[in-house]
């Protein structure tokens, strides 16, 4: 059973993807024995240390992947894979809308379970190509927007698309 949770996100100054990796280290925390943040940030959104010493208070190891300004640091990267690893079998990736590093992070990790939560307000036709191929690397896909969600082709039959 998987113990251990890894949350990919952004964590902005402002906006929705610090607020959801909060609620969802809250809600999640009795569910697991290690919950870790790997985060790079969005350019030109920028970092919340308030909400990195936030989730550090609950328990949670923040893991810095980028600068403050989402510029990649490939030690961090290669580091946070590195060291989360072992304990693949372990282990949930749930990836918050990060698109395309999200892909190579799963692969290279290999979790028990992986899930990628896409925050959309439309869904056009290569949004819906790129998360067609999200698909095939993650277990499960998961989306804010239910109206557009019933516009995703084969998703309302699949139980893998939440």
């Amino acid at each position: 059973m998987a113990s251990r949770l890894v949350i990919f996100t952004s964590l902005p100054r402002v906006g929705g993807h610090s607020t959801l990796t909060e609620g969802l280290c809250r809600l999640l925390k009795p569910s697991f024995d290690h919950i870790e943040v790997w985060c790079k940030p969005m350019p030109a959104h920028g970092h919340s240390k308030a909400m990195t010493e936030t989730l550090e208070s609950m328990g949670v190891h923040v893991c810095m992947l980028a600068d403050g300004h989402g510029k990649i640091n490939a030690g961090a990267v290669v580091g946070a894979v590195r060291q989360a690893r072992p304990h693949r079998e372990e282990t949930v990736f749930f990836t918050l809308a990060m698109r395309h590093l999200s892909l190579a992070l799963a692969a290279a990790l290999r979790p028990a379970k992986s899930v990628y939560y896409h925050i959309t307000h439309d869904l056009n036709p290569g949004t819906i190509r790129r998360l067609n191929i999200y698909s095939k690397v993650f277990d499960r896909m998961v989306f804010i927007c239910p109206a557009t969600y019933r516009m995703f082709p084969g998703a309302m039959d699949s139980p893998r698309y939440t």
